[in-house]
């Protein structure tokens, strides 16, 4: 995709694709940098500035993590005693849940649907199977282009499918239930 933002409309991309060395030399130029303060993704950066880069570790005050398993590496390195700097689980906190999840979930899963299908979404009616944060946000985003269509009192849900493209969800056999819900335009 970037090589094509290249070929077809001249736009710059400074990006390239990397193998298992070019990874590293990329994490081990950022940390030629010095930081006093890390991000990491994964635990790579934290891992490589303890195992490879250790005489950095008096300039970093902090730090964060935003995956399940750098948080899961960062915990075992803890535990042993060898983490040498305070770093916040971001996937952990509350501002993670309350925000990424509801808004970035919600927004990049529906980007993503658009871009898979290249299908305009307005006039369509989402069913999302599931209610926390992330269905929270995708429900929120869907109705912003206001794809949940209403009115179809009258009409049977077949016949507004086939007409207006809706999705129709049948969870556990209660199909009725689904449809009722939508005629009535409950979220």
């Amino acid at each position: 995709m970037a090589a094509d933002l290249v070929a077809s409309h001249g736009i710059p991309v400074f990006a390239i694709g990397e193998d298992h060395d070019t990874y590293y030399r990329h994490i081990l130029a950022v940390l030629g940098s010095r930081p006093q303060i890390t991000m990491d993704d994964g635990a790579d950066l934290v891992t490589t500035l303890h195992n490879e880069c250790s005489d950095l570790l008096s300039d970093v005050l902090a730090g964060t993590e935003e995956t399940t398993t750098g948080v899961i590496r960062l915990k075992a390195m803890a535990a042993e005693g060898v983490l040498r700097y305070p770093i916040i689980a971001v996937n952990e906190a509350m501002t993670k849940h309350l925000f990424d999840n509801r808004y970035g979930t919600g927004q990049s899963t529906l980007d993503g649907v658009i871009r898979a299908t290249n299908a305009l979404i307005a006039g369509r009616v989402f069913v999302v199977a599931g209610y926390g944060w992330c269905g929270r946000g995708l429900a929120m985003r869907a109705k912003a282009p206001r794809c949940r269509r209403r009115g179809h009192r009258g009409r049977s849900p077949a016949g507004a499918r086939g007409r207006h493209g809706w999705v129709q969800s049948h969870a556990h056999g209660r199909s009725r239930t689904t449809r009722r819900h939508l005629r009535n335009g409950h979220r």
